[in-house]
């Protein structure tokens, strides 16, 4: 191979690698529960658990191949929720991404997702409503791409709720995990 060749070949590697970097997602916040908070992971974000008649609680969930721990509480009624505050300044195209799991046939059946771009009034994100799992499977279960609502773009009062819209028969749980914005 020529000099020249290899020149050519080597800046065609490059050029892939940063075409290829500029279209990655960056994680604004994720919460993965393993140190049994609220507290954002890493990023930047506060979350909030709306329950007038639950909890919270860290439960640890299976054991393959170590514990995990899960965000936990029961009771849930329609209109209870998780809300998130993040600050989008400088970032576009947002992406909610997290596990969940009902772990009763007590617990929440069915959820949405809301959205806010200054924090009070918030509206359903179309095609949201989702039916909760009985088991965590893949990782992350649930993904919403919010990259079509562009008031959420660049805005330092953005809002996003997990909004339970049917809370099952009785007093079950419902757990969320690895919990991320990008």
């Amino acid at each position: 191979m020529s000099l020249k060749s290899f020149s050519l070949f080597a800046l065609s590697i490059f050029a892939l690698v940063f075409v290829m970097g500029i279209g990655s997602a960056v994680t604004l916040a994720n919460w993965n529960f393993e140190d049994s908070n609220l507290i954002v992971d890493s990023g930047t974000g506060t979350l909030t658990m709306n329950n007038a008649n639950g909890t919270a609680s860290f439960n640890l969930i299976g054991n393959n191949p170590s514990p995990l721990v899960a965000l936990s509480s029961t009771n849930w009624d329609p209109g209870d929720n998780f809300e998130i505050s993040i600050n989008t300044v400088g970032y576009q195209n947002l992406v909610l991404k997290f596990d969940d799991i009902a772990t009763t046939t007590t617990g929440p059946t069915e959820f949405k997702i809301q959205y806010s771009s200054g924090g009070t009034t918030f509206t359903d994100l179309t095609g949201s409503t989702t039916s909760t799992v009985p088991i965590f499977t893949t990782n992350p279960m649930h993904t919403f791409n919010l990259s079509t609502i562009t008031a959420l773009n660049n805005n330092a009062n953005t809002k996003l709720k997990i909004t339970i819209t049917q809370p099952g028969t009785g007093t079950g749980n419902w757990r969320i995990d690895n919990l991320l914005i990008e």
